[in-house]
């Protein structure tokens, strides 16, 4: 076995679903290319990228092992994600603003026109006056009638630093 052998032994729990995915896990060292091929279209119900390395494609099964058992991503996480995949695209591949990160349960107030206003940020979008919205900005257009960015409109802060790439080592920096 190489240096990325997994080992059921290195896991800290033991339930019996655990066990099981540990031997399965276990087992994918044993498995040929062509086996492993088949196991991802099984459980990601498409075929692997032509020339994925065998560690990377033991990794990506063993991934979905265990979030079937533990779980996957909050909804939280797959909101950002899906942002940060659509401004790539959008961006043709250039590099992008990671945007803002507000913690579910946090309240946002502004006062406007002499009116305080409330938002709760919940695991998916925000609640305001009762209903949730999927951006602050269609709850900054419901509060002033025009449109606006919301986060501005609610005084949220971007991370200011910079990630500047080095190209003549392609190592970035912040």
């Amino acid at each position: 076995m190489n240096n990325t052998a997994i080992k059921a032994n290195d896991w800290p729990h033991s339930t019996a679903n655990e066990q099981a995915i540990k031997v399965k896990i276990t087992a994918l060292q044993q498995m040929t290319s062509a086996a492993l091929k088949i196991e991802w279209e099984t459980l990601y119900h498409s075929q692997p990228p032509p020339s994925i390395h065998r560690v990377l494609l033991m990794q990506a099964i063993s991934f979905k092992y265990q979030e079937g058992l533990f779980g996957g991503l909050s909804p939280v996480m797959k909101r950002k994600l899906k942002g940060l995949a659509t401004q790539l695209e959008n961006n043709n591949l250039q590099p992008f603003d990671p945007g803002i990160n507000l913690k579910s349960g946090a309240r946002l107030i502004r006062e406007w026109h002499g009116k305080s206003y409330s938002v709760t940020v919940l695991e998916e979008g925000f609640d305001f006056n009762g209903q949730t919205y999927s951006s602050l900005s269609k709850i900054a257009k419901k509060i002033t009638g025009t449109t606006w960015s919301g986060p501005r409109f609610f005084g949220i802060q971007r991370n200011t630093k910079k990630i500047s790439q080095t190209p003549e080592k392609g190592v970035c920096h912040e």
